[in-house]
């Protein structure tokens, strides 16, 4: 589901190379980076204004709530004496639990993360020598969203290197836009139940809504569990599945051995992305034991009651039954 995002990349004869600046946005704190972390030996990118209320941004301190979009902006410098041409473009961003690396996603690549959520007002941006330009960007965040995730504005430039032509070197420079919220959250509903109607159900399927409560794509993995009501227990198969940044996901599984006399259903969920994990458990819910089938059996059984013979004591009337 995820585009697995380099910082440097190899490909055919190419190569990329990203500098990061740490920066954080929406509502959240992030270690700052060393001045000269937004920069190569031609350009630089950094937020704008630099300086807010006698401090220097080394990060975007914007606090988005759920359904909200604000709005800043980047200053693109060229730091040599000829015109430069940059391309400005959002990305996810992902970072490793094990080495704390921070890699964005290349150009072109299919945002399903913060990504998504930012628009930069200009892609293309042409800078005169010793000149900026400032280039605005807005984050928009879905309603219904929570919890932790990481996008970046990036400006890319490429031009041919002095070892000859055919070989393009890539430069980037990547603005990390850092969120945070409420603690990851999945949720999950209480399951249910669907058989055909019939006498004696034999199959039908079971199933629960999942919800993504996170900022991240997540791979959940959920669990099915019954228990009759005479006692039995089965543990369903579990069903793997993707989920966006805040989707919601109707998650349904064939089950042929249902329990003819009704039961108790319950489904779980864990869910992996690269920022951790988390779990959930929905509310238990009751399956019926099927109505129809115990209309069928009473009414056989009262029928049966009505042919009986009814014994007669000696000495005393007979007595007719009437129902």
């Amino acid at each position: 589901m995820t585009t697995s995002p380099a910082m440097v990349c190899h490909r055919g004869g190419r190569f990329a190379a990203a500098l990061t600046v740490l920066v954080a946005a929406v509502g959240l704190v992030i270690s700052a980076p060393p001045a000269d972390a937004g920069e190569t030996d031609t350009f630089r990118l950094q937020p704008y204004p630099l300086e807010v209320g006698g401090d220097v941004r080394r990060a975007f301190q914007l606090s988005v709530e759920p359904g909200a979009t604000v709005t800043d902006a980047v200053e693109l410098t060229n730091l040599t004496d000829q015109p430069r041409r940059f391309r400005l473009y959002p990305a996810d961003a992902s970072t490793d639990p094990q080495t704390g690396a921070t890699a964005v996603t290349a150009a072109g690549a299919s945002l399903k993360g913060v990504g998504s959520w930012i628009d930069v007002e200009r892609s293309d941006v042409a800078v005169a020598p010793g000149a900026r330009e400032l280039v605005s960007f807005s984050v928009a965040r879905p309603a219904g969203t929570a919890a932790t995730g990481t996008g970046a504005v990036v400006a890319e430039e490429v031009r041919e290197a002095a070892t000859g032509p055919g070989i393009d070197v890539v430069f980037r420079v990547a603005i990390l836009v850092d969120l945070s919220g409420k603690a990851a959250s999945l949720t999950v509903d209480a399951p249910n139940l669907t058989v055909p109607v019939a006498l004696l159900p034999s199959s039908g399927t079971v199933g629960t809504t999942l919800h993504n409560e996170t900022l991240q794509p997540v791979t959940s993995t959920v669990h099915f569990a019954v228990h009759s009501l005479t006692g039995r227990s089965w543990a369903l198969q579990p069903v793997t599945v993707e989920l966006a940044p805040g989707e919601r996901l109707r998650v349904e599984q064939d089950w042929e051995a249902v329990p003819r006399w009704g039961g108790v259903l319950r489904a779980s969920a864990e869910a992996t992305w690269s920022g951790g994990a988390i779990s959930a458990q929905g509310p238990r819910a009751l399956h019926p034991p099927p109505w129809l089938l115990a209309v069928v059996i009473l009414a056989l059984a009262v029928r049966v009651a009505r042919e009986l013979p009814i014994r007669v004591l000696p000495g005393r009337p007979a007595v007719q039954r009437t129902w």
